[in-house]
């Protein structure tokens, strides 16, 4: 099966699922994030603004905001992705395909400067060897080739947030040599650390 058939497969299961069992289990996801400890470290926190069916992001970014972290989300510019650091979720616009997105200041701009950052991931399809499939346009894979892997590799942690039903099993996920795995899966069934 091909990325983008298992994509529209997947994604199919996901939108199956009723406003109640996602708001729910998305309860659950926030709680173990925000237990674990890669979140109580992190300084700096990249998160998303979650679109149409995928895990409700709103308590993570409130808690977040609360407990005094810098949290930047993402914005598409020009084909490529960047993260603004926002204070209040009020200040995101409506951007890319309609997703929430914050306004492109300089002064706002993310740089790895702490010792602790969190990278929560959307996606689409995932296997427990961290493997990832996006959306298609691949702007995950390229913002961590570019900007994360290398020296500072060490002090950053990435985690997929996703539904129990967007897990597929091993070597089912094609892998291109630009695809970046994650190295924490989340979902309502708990944390696992797909690799070191």
């Amino acid at each position: 099966m091909t990325k983008k058939e298992l994509r529209h497969e997947i994604l199919k299961k996901r939108d199956e699922l009723s406003l109640r069992e996602r708001k729910e289990k998305s309860q659950i996801i926030t709680q173990s994030v925000c237990e674990h400890e890669s979140y109580q470290l992190a300084e700096q926190v990249l998160v998303f603004a979650s679109y149409k069916t995928e895990v409700d992001t709103d308590a993570i970014i409130q808690q977040a905001l609360h407990d005094g972290k810098k949290v930047y989300f993402p914005r598409i510019e020009n084909g490529s992705m960047d993260f603004y650091q926002v204070t209040d979720r009020q200040q995101l616009i409506d951007g890319y395909c309609g997703i929430k997105e914050p306004v492109a200041k300089d002064d706002t701009r993310f740089v790895p400067l702490s010792q602790n950052i969190l990278i929560l991931m959307p996606g689409s399809v995932f296997d427990k060897a961290g493997c990832r499939i996006g959306y298609g346009r691949g702007f995950y894979d390229r913002f961590l080739q570019k900007h994360i892997i290398g020296p500072t590799w060490k002090n950053i942690t990435t985690m997929a947030l996703a539904f129990s039903c967007q897990i597929v099993e091993m070597n089912t996920i094609e892998q291109d040599a630009y695809d970046v795995r994650v190295q924490y899966l989340v979902t309502e069934d708990g944390i696992h650390a797909c690799h070191e």
